[in-house]
């Protein structure tokens, strides 16, 4: 299907690029006549790993978010921080992190947060796809399904994606976002053929709205995407 080819070809570039970029390094140091000695241990990388979880906990402030940051151009990047500590404490720590109850009230910080940027937005579906993946509850759903209707509304007729949402002009590096976040999302099983509960409720200012109604939409568009994804990224040379 249309998922497929385009997962292969991100597959075959990124298998590319590492086979270029990552030759055994024992390897060039051999031809080189270089002897190599790695002093630094898996449990060392495992013990910098915990140093560095318990900083971005140290961190987090009292209504479970971090603090955040400006943007280059000098706009608040609303939530972008939080979704960033979020995913990277779930991708080092996984369910251990998730059961951890500072973790519940990152999460709830993280689905409050009223996102304006496509950095933002593509970061927490993928942190919100590693929660689901652990734990499917109905409220991780919503938020997921509310954050792809939001990436993919006029992706079909775009295929790439700007500052603020899907643009035929996007660049590379928003788009490698926003790429990244539809493969999360489809890990956690939100692809273009699954179904999603009836009645997934989002709080949004002080008033529940149903998102799963969306759904149908997202699903068409992901659907309809892959061949202007595919014309931006493979048959076209981007200038940035």
């Amino acid at each position: 299907g249309r998922r497929s080819v385009g997962r292969q070809w991100l597959i075959t570039v990124l298998a590319v690029g590492m086979g270029v970029l990552c030759r055994p390094p024992e390897a060039r140091a051999q031809k080189a006549g270089i002897e190599l000695r790695f002093d630094i241990t898996d449990r060392d990388v495992d013990a910098a790993i915990e140093r560095l979880q318990n900083y971005l906990w140290t961190r987090q402030q009292d209504d479970g978010s971090w603090p955040d940051v400006i943007g280059s151009h000098y706009e608040r990047k609303v939530g972008g921080t939080t979704a960033l500590c979020v995913l990277a404490l779930l991708e080092a720590g996984g369910k251990k992190a998730m059961n951890d109850p500072r973790m519940d009230r990152a999460l709830k910080a993280l689905m409050a947060a009223q996102m304006n940027d496509l950095y933002c937005h593509s970061v927490r579906v993928m942190a919100m796809s590693q929660a689901y993946r652990f734990f499917q509850r109905p409220e991780f759903a919503a938020q997921i399904v509310s954050d792809m209707n939001w990436l993919t509304n006029n992706l079909p007729a775009s295929g790439a994606w700007g500052y603020k949402g899907p643009s035929p002009t996007g660049d590379n590096s928003c788009s490698q976002y926003g790429l990244l976040a539809l493969w999360e999302a489809d890990w956690a099983g939100f692809d273009e053929t699954a179904t999603v509960p009836k009645g997934l409720t989002l709080r949004q200012n002080d008033k529940a709205v149903d998102v799963s109604a969306l759904w149908p939409a997202v699903a068409r568009n992901l659907r309809a995407s892959w061949p202007a994804i595919e014309r931006q990224w493979i048959s076209r040379v981007r200038p940035d």
